[in-house]
């Protein structure tokens, strides 16, 4: 069975590029799929294909971008550690190399930051890939004109892109029953010498074929695939005059493409040359545009209809999000329109290559009926909600600006879940001035899912810095797409670029740099502010001699700088930042780890903690706080594997909060064991001025004492949840018992020792 191609394949759209995620598309069969391009979310978006991590081992990047490959390191880092198959990355040069030097920023708490899979990499000087179900020729994609900034002679590889032409082979035949009997073939060694492909003779002197019984063949929908991905029009000769091509392509062709998947933006489609290469594969090819110019749908159902049930309690803290649909996502088959030969699919759609794929319908819900489900069985919670709402508007603060304020990106621990993202907090400072803490895989989309694309365009012209507390990939792996977002909305909204400010200690250096050096060239783009600690400081000689904005800003002997003192004067004006400080705060997680400790022009002040363990230094340079926003990745009971991992518990958290006297506390950076909730302690419930944060929570200066409210809700709204957990702890410690034990048993003591006398014997 294992030889056997596969009966049922697919093209089904991961991403159409309009909502959450960059476009990516996968070819999907029962045993085997293959991903073209991989970008930033894809481990978390997959599973609502029905695909595992470990169903994936061939990976075709089209350019040599972040919006191509950001998500390949995480995809390989959720694999199952018995899945040893060789992985192969196609496409561009040093994805790999790149993919090397990240593994030692992979966080702790994935466990052994290593790839349990060995990787090949293969580029368009492969010319081709094959397996037992298909041929992938690779179709280098480059300008031929001799006026273009790169050609072929003499480019380096990693900036050549790669188109890819996929051939399927044919499906294997099988032996029909009813034509082996009309043949009068017997049963046993004949009928498997028919299965070989040999012909064989019956005893009356009949000579039978093995076409002769073999089942007639149903066409496939499509046997062969274009996918293609053009950023420049002088590009598109390299792909519409390659040989591999040319049998599809114009008036003489002689085979015949079933689908051509569109990468290429829309200003290149638009252009009549594209259209005159659409047009040369003829009406039977169906073009596939997913570019981010389709509709834009959900992606995932967990969060959208969390904040439909927060958005009931408060719709300016948990505000809708987008889009902002109502009723089924379906992952559907899509059957070729008749008057039309090119299409805009949606996120999730699937069109038929061989097979009847129809069967495998599927789709989630988005509603807005679960807070009453949940109000019928848990009764007391309509009146608390009914309560929380006449308090809200006298909780509300009418004499405070809405900002600073404070929108929650991503509030999980190491790697995404159903509900949160990794790490990422947008701080906006003024409407005209905002700064970003953290911004791990998939940021940007959630910035998207939150604000929408217009307004989402606007905060990146106001993003003034980035400011990273460490350099684990779940808090910089979607720095990449953030400064080139940015740059985008410069560029859409015809405005003179600005630099932006990375403040990050060296660590998180590295790997930006090898990107830069091997892809895209974003250091010219940025301005770093280098927080690292030395390890002696510099003699005043030696300081002297150095160029201003390369001296040191700490030196061993103190726990925190100041950072803005090295701000560039033509960037930064703290009355139009409404930035007075912004001190970096040597905390205990990763070496060189900081907090951060912000304060506005007009003297409010938050602490953001970053991943640590309980930090007297953060308690002290934090003193005063208005607002802390502190990790509290475990619940108190798991006090030891905080203490390994560096990390904190809801406890450590609030008396760090306690002794910071931090007027109102979020607790953030959760364990993927709370998917929804975390558990809600009576010291959180007590505390008054401790609330837990959501992905999409919005803290809007005027609602802090609102958003103190939330705790005793979730008690009984996430009850449900809640007692899950308990369930869970309880059933841990029970086997820790029976392990201590088994520990304490004699029979457990003696067992090393008779296996020692055994071997001895």
């Amino acid at each position: 069975m294992a030889g056997l191609r596969p009966t049922v394949i697919s093209l089904e759209i991961l991403s159409n590029g309009s909502s959450q995620m960059a476009p990516s598309v996968i070819l999907k069969t029962q045993t085997e799929s293959y991903m073209f391009n991989v970008p930033e979310g894809t481990s978390r978006f997959i599973s609502t294909l029905h695909l595992s991590p470990n169903k994936l081992h061939d990976f075709f990047v089209t350019r040599g971008v972040w919006d191509c490959m950001g998500g390949i390191g995480g995809l390989l880092m959720t694999k199952d550690a018995q899945d040893k198959q060789l992985v192969r990355l196609h496409g561009p040069r040093n994805v790999k190399e790149y993919l090397t030097t990240i593994r030692p920023f992979m966080d702790a708490d994935y466990g052994n930051a290593q790839f349990p899979c060995s990787v090949e990499e293969r580029t368009f000087e492969n010319v081709k890939f094959e397996d037992g179900t298909l041929t992938v020729f690779y179709i280098p994609v480059f300008s031929m004109t001799d006026t273009a900034p790169h050609k072929l002679d003499g480019l380096e590889a990693p900036f050549i892109h790669t188109a890819y032409l996929i051939e399927m082979k044919p499906k294997d035949q099988s032996i029909d029953p009813m034509k082996l009997i009309k043949h009068k073939v017997p049963k046993g060694p004949l009928i498997g010498q028919l299965k070989a492909g040999n012909s064989i003779k019956l005893a009356n002197g009949d000579i039978v074929k093995p076409e002769d019984v073999l089942m007639d063949v149903t066409e496939d929908f499509a046997s062969s695939i274009l996918i293609v991905d053009i950023d420049n029009i002088e590009k598109i000769r390299s792909v519409a005059t390659n040989s591999n091509l040319l049998p599809y392509f114009g008036a003489d062709q002689t085979k015949k493409l079933g689908y051509v998947v569109h990468f290429s933006p829309e200003n290149v489609i638009k252009s009549q040359e594209y259209q005159e290469f659409i047009a040369n594969f003829g009406r039977s090819c169906l073009h596939l545009i997913v570019n981010g110019s389709g509709e834009a749908v959900p992606m995932i159902d967990g969060p959208y209809n969390n904040q439909r049930i927060l958005n009931q309690l408060d719709q300016h803290v948990f505000p809708r999000l987008y889009p902002d649909i109502t009723g089924k996502i379906h992952q559907k088959l899509v059957a070729p329109e008749e008057n039309t030969n090119v299409l805009r699919p949606k996120t999730y759609e699937k069109y038929p290559i061989r097979g009847n794929a129809l069967s495998q319908d599927s789709y989630f819900v988005l509603g807005n009926d679960e807070l009453d489900e949940r109000m019928t069985f848990v009764p007391e919670l309509k009146d608390e909600i009914e309560k929380f709402r006449s308090e809200a508007s006298s909780l509300t603060d009418s004499s405070e600006s809405q900002f600073p304020s404070l929108s929650f990106l991503g509030t999980s621990s190491a790697c995404p879940t159903k509900y949160r993202n990794v790490s990422g907090y947008l701080l906006r400072l003024s409407p005209s001035s905002a700064v970003m803490i953290d911004c791990g895989e998939g940021t940007y989309g959630q910035m998207k899912v939150l604000f929408g694309p217009q307004i989402t365009d606007d905060i990146m012209i106001h993003l003034n810095a980035v400011f990273i507390t460490h350099g684990h990939l779940d808090h910089i792996n979607g720095l990449f797409t953030i400064v080139e977002q940015r740059m985008k909305a410069f560029e859409n909204k015809g405005i003179s670029y600005k630099p932006l400010l990375i403040v990050c200690n060296q660590v998180v250096r590295r790997p930006f740099n090898l990107y830069s050096q091997n892809f895209v060239r974003l250091e010219k783009v940025v301005k770093w502010i280098d927080t690292t600690v030395l390890s002696r400081p510099l003699t005043p000689e030696r300081e002297r001699a150095m160029p201003q904005n390369q001296r040191p800003l700490r030196l061993p002997d103190k726990l925190w700088i100041e950072t803005v003192t090295a701000f560039p004067r033509e960037l930064f004006n703290p009355e139009e930042w409404n930035l007075r400080s912004a001190k970096a705060v040597f905390v205990h997680h990763t070496r060189m780890a900081s907090g951060f400790v912000f304060e506005t022009v007009c003297g409010k002040k938050i602490v953001m903690s970053g991943d640590t363990k309980p930090c007297k230094n953060l308690a002290v340079q934090g003193q005063g706080a208005d607002l802390l926003v502190h990790e509290a990745t475990f619940e108190d009971s798991f006090a030891k594997d905080a203490e390994r991992k560096r990390h904190s518990t809801t406890g450590q958290a609030i008396q760090i909060g306690k002794e910071m006297g931090a007027k109102h506390v979020i607790l953030s950076h959760f364990s993927a064991r709370y998917p929804r909730c975390p558990v809600l302690s009576d010291q959180l419930i007590s505390s008054g001025n401790t609330a837990v944060a959501t992905d999409f929570m919005v803290a809007d200066w005027n609602k802090l004492k609102v958003i103190d409210r939330l705790a005793s809700i979730y008690k009984l709204l996430f009850e449900r949840e809640l007692k899950e957990l308990v369930l869970k702890e309880w059933q841990r410690k029970l086997k820790l018992q029976e392990d201590q034990e088994k520990r304490k048993s004699p029979e457990t003591k003696d067992a090393p020792q008779q296996k020692r006398s055994k071997a001895v014997a």
